[in-house]
């Protein structure tokens, strides 16, 4: 069965709630955002506006953990004596508000409902407001040129942080809140207002059923979207779906042959070498341990001292340098060593597993910003960049065991980890075509349209 025909058994109510429980599991995301402009925050305090604040350090103690009310006083940042200790209360009172937040919603994400959203979204203005006014002219005047460019570093990151991840996951929320509350409502409405020709002709003979009925759905009474709701009523049950489904419509159904569905294709085929790189920097390992010869004086040194303490002495690791043929350009032979080439396979995979988690985020959200196709193109070019020179080192790397001058050291390497050590090439080497292939064919589509 195709996925089109599946998805059209679903129903919209199954659909959104989908949709719902995919941007929950990005909510440990966002409370790893708000916990990065709270630590920004206190860095702006204590090492940037340090004139703007008072110099007492036992203002941290004013923080409140466990926080769960929040708090929106107007205020007027001042750098003038006397103002300070003003400055002082508000930053708590900001860092306050996000603990809140984080306490009060985000921990129990299933529960949020629009009114919290839409208190969110106002936390969010108040924090932008008070960076703001914290980055006045009078504020930066004073600041020293290093200091300065460490403080619009720092308001970049906050700004980008709220308007690539928190915002977008805030207002998706708020859609998904709002058309669950539709779905739900509408054949409530459908059955004591009946069309919405006669809701305008005497709207006070259904707003208490109208209440009421809410009450019984365990639904909050939102007029604004009771509203809607009843403007729904004039749209058939089939237009009605089709809006819905049009709107959460999946990007494989969108866009599978579009410019961004191929670069994450792309991304993630790369992004799934994780699970290859890791059992090649385990066998890396091995083989650097493999390696470590040591002299018949240190073997009797060693036995001397594993006697009489049970333990044996930690001699210097000495590295196993080889020599591999380039294949970037021209061929040249070049010489790399086991503790460099653990050392980019490590590098590849931390990389590939960070940009793994940033695209689940951005799958739960549905975000497709321009700053996120950059980081696709980004994850594409590091990745077959990198994994070409893995690939070719590794090669370098079994030519030399198999040179026969080194056939005895070969014969430590376990023939089951040999052949695991082959296939791992192969994997790679299959990723690279793939991907390489891939990329070239949706580049010249591309240069053909423009």
């Amino acid at each position: 069965m195709s996925g089109k025909m599946a998805q059209e058994k679903e129903s919209i109510q199954q659909i959104v709630e989908k949709e719902l429980q995919n941007l929950i599991k990005a909510t440990e995301f966002i409370q790893s955002f708000y916990t990065q402009i709270y630590d920004s925050i206190i860095n702006l305090r204590d090492n940037v506006f340090t004139n703007a604040f008072t110099s007492n350090q036992e203002w941290k103690k004013s923080l409140d953990p466990s926080a769960e009310t929040l708090q929106f006083p107007q205020f007027t940042l001042q750098s003038l004596e006397g103002e300070i200790q003003n400055n002082a209360d508000l930053i708590v009172t900001v860092l306050n508000n996000i603990q809140a937040i984080e306490n009060i919603s985000l921990k129990n994400p299933e529960s949020m409902s629009i009114a919290s959203l839409n208190t969110m979204k106002e936390l969010n203005t108040y924090i932008i407001a008070f960076i703001q006014r914290l980055y006045s002219h009078d504020h930066l005047s004073v600041l020293a040129s290093q200091r300065l460019n460490l403080a619009k570093n720092i308001r970049e990151s906050i700004a980008q942080v709220f308007e690539n991840n928190i915002n977008p996951y805030i207002e998706r929320f708020i859609t998904i809140k709002q058309d669950e509350y539709r779905i739900k409502l509408r054949p409530e409405l459908k059955r004591l207002v009946g069309s919405h020709a006669l809701y305008i002709q005497n709207t006070k003979k259904y707003d208490e059923s109208i209440r009421q009925k809410c009450r019984e759905l365990s639904l909050e009474y939102l007029q604004d979207l009771v509203v809607v709701g009843i403007a729904d009523l004039a749209k058939s049950d089939e237009s009605f779906e089709r809006e819905i489904r049009s709107r959460y419509a999946t990007q494989d159904t969108q866009t599978r042959s579009g410019r961004v569905f191929r670069l994450k294709e792309i991304a993630n085929r790369s992004i799934a070498q994780i699970q290859n790189l890791t059992n090649l920097e385990q066998f890396l390992s091995s083989v650097y341990e493999y390696y470590q010869p040591l002299t018949i004086f240190q073997q009797i040194i060693n036995f001397v001292k594993k006697l009489f303490t049970g333990a044996g002495i930690d001699f210097p690791k000495k590295d196993l340098v080889f020599f591999y043929s380039s294949r970037s350009g021209r061929i040249e032979r070049r010489q790399t060593s086991v503790r460099n080439l653990l050392h980019d396979v490590a590098s590849l995979r931390n990389f590939l597993t960070k940009i793994k988690n940033t695209f689940d985020f951005y799958t739960y959200t549905k975000n497709t910003s321009i700053t996120t196709i950059k980081e696709m193109e980004n994850v594409i070019d590091n990745s077959i960049s990198s994994l070409d020179s893995i690939h070719t080192q590794c090669i370098g790397l079994r030519d030399w065991l198999i040179w026969k001058k080194n056939i005895n050291y070969l014969k430590k390497i376990p023939p089951r980890q040999q052949e695991e050590f082959n296939d791992l090439i192969l994997a790679i080497n299959h990723n690279l075509i793939i991907n390489k292939q891939n990329l070239r064919d949706m580049n010249k589509k591309y240069e053909q349209r423009d």
